[in-house]
């Protein structure tokens, strides 16, 4: 079996073939700020220490807090969580599995069989089960080869989260926004503004 090395970090990503869900107008759970991840105990376990110091970063605003906060989900429980705004999914591949069985539901079976033969481990794709979603799976042919691919460059795992957290924000800030209301104040004062959803304005 391949040991995936640094320089193929990089090049094994892989946008994943899901299958849409049917009801897109489910809007996603959560706050743009929690990761759930799905992991039995052991991989958990293994893998932990590599994955929750690269995405619960530090800030100082000046109060110290987290960039995102991790909660861990056991598999059994996976269907109380499916509409999470930010899911990551860690597993080997097992047979009949829950998140085995996701893995053969989503990828062709050329990108399974690169899994199988450790070519391959990280995958990602966009509202799975809610609008709004982002979700990444982490899988490999066994614990030591999974735990070796998550330690080589963890800080990779949190670019992917932060790039989509920061294009979800853009896109509330900037292009979901109130038209009416900035018409409005075109027609009153001559001048408008972007106003995001849920803003109002504060009369005196």
């Amino acid at each position: 079996m391949k040991r995936i090395g640094i320089l193929m970090l990089f090049a094994i990503f892989v946008s994943l073939i899901f299958i849409s869900c049917d009801d897109k107008s489910i809007i996603t759970l959560g706050r743009d700020w929690e990761i759930y991840v799905v992991a039995a105990d052991d991989v958990w376990e293994r893998t932990e220490p590599y994955i929750r110091p690269a995405l619960e970063k530090k800030l100082v605003t000046p109060m110290v807090e987290k960039e995102f906060v991790v909660e861990h989900v056991l598999p059994e429980n996976m269907d109380n969580y499916l509409q999470m705004r930010n899911l990551l999914f860690i597993s080997v591949l097992e047979t009949d599995s829950r998140i085995d069985d996701i893995l053969k539901q989503s990828v062709n079976e050329d990108l399974y069989e690169n899994i199988q033969a450790g070519e391959e481990y990280l995958f990602v794709t966009q509202d799975q089960w809610a609008m709004d979603q982002f979700v990444m799976i982490l899988s490999a042919p066994d614990i030591e080869s999974l735990v070796s691919n998550v330690s080589i460059y963890p800080d990779y795992l949190y670019t992917y989260f932060d790039d989509y957290r920061n294009a979800r924000l853009k896109e509330t800030l900037f292009f979901r926004t109130q038209g009416s209301l900035e018409n409005e104040l075109k027609e009153k004062c001559g001048w408008t503004m972007k106003i995001p959803s849920a803003y109002h304005i504060e009369k005196a």
